[in-house]
């Protein structure tokens, strides 16, 4: 495997995890952004919890076999640059949920939208998407790849 793909397979991991413990906290009575939710009856905790720890287990199996070095070096401190991979997978990671934003990819899940919609969400997500990139570029120079 090459290192974009361990660097993808790690960056997924640490999203999946983030997201498990937000659901977590939601099913506890938290939203991820601090406000208050009514928590889920006890029973459902019960049987959603081991679940979400199943995930996590498994998920982080699978990335042992394919990127455990990578992994293991992302996991210890090691100083600014263990920050740096920090900071690209966490804004790589928010170019990838806005790019997903993209009217072509939610019209095919999710059905067609209005034309002049389409078009003007486009046009912010395009603005979105250059800011971010700017931002990926700002922050770790040398570190995009042949994007246009």
């Amino acid at each position: 495997m090459l290192p974009h793909h361990k660097s993808h397979l790690f960056s997924t991991y640490t999203t999946v995890l983030q997201h498990l413990s937000d659901v977590r906290q939601a099913a506890g009575g938290k939203s991820p952004t601090g406000e208050p939710l009514v928590p889920l009856p006890a029973d459902e905790r019960k049987q959603l919890i081991p679940a979400l720890d199943a995930i996590g287990a498994r998920l982080g199996e699978v990335i042992s076999q394919f990127a455990g070095e990578h992994a293991r070096f992302a996991l210890k401190g090691g100083g600014v640059s263990v920050t740096r991979m920090w900071v690209s997978i966490l804004l790589r990671t928010v170019e990838e949920l806005i790019a997903d934003l993209q009217p072509a990819r939610m019209q095919r899940r999710y059905g067609g939208m209005e034309r002049s919609e389409a078009t003007e969400l486009h046009e912010h997500v395009e603005e979105l998407l250059s800011l971010i990139r700017d931002t990926i570029d700002t922050s770790a120079p040398g570190n995009r790849t042949g994007r246009q």
